[in-house]
């Protein structure tokens, strides 16, 4: 196994900056995952609501 002292002086930092850029993307990611998750779920239920309101019989109390 190589000696630590053997990397590059800069490789420590580089590849901390890398997991940093891993770390925020995958945060972002999943909130606009979530986001558009919530926008679905929305308009799921807006379409039940609807279908409730309009099905034969009136709505369902």
């Amino acid at each position: 196994m190589t000696e630590h002292s053997a990397l590059p002086s800069e490789y420590d930092a580089t590849l901390r900056s890398i997991r940093h850029r891993v770390t925020v993307t995958r945060s972002r990611a999943q909130l606009a995952a979530n986001a558009q998750l919530v926008h679905l779920y929305r308009a799921i239920g807006s379409i039940l609501l609807e279908r409730t309101r309009t099905a034969p019989g009136g709505p369902v109390s």
